[in-house]
């Protein structure tokens, strides 16, 4: 296993990723899911070129709309 941190949840619900994981992961975008009473983070890794042209113009109306997709459907 690999290092363990400590972290505060804050009163909005946030937490801050230490920048040493940060600078690992390499990601802005995280795929969290509860495993039994543990939370999982994964980064989600998207390879914008593997896409292009695949799209209708209208079929994405929000970018919102494309990264629900990714997270779906993988990346």
């Amino acid at each position: 296993m690999g290092k363990e941190f400590i972290l505060t949840i804050d009163d909005r619900g946030r937490i801050t990723i230490p920048k040493e994981v940060r600078e690992v992961i390499k990601s802005r975008k995280l795929k969290l899911r509860v495993e039994d009473s543990k939370i999982v983070l994964e980064p989600i890794v998207v390879d914008v070129d593997k896409y292009y042209g695949i799209f209708r113009k209208d079929f994405i109306r929000h970018i919102s709309e494309f990264w629900r997709y990714i997270v779906l459907f993988g990346g």
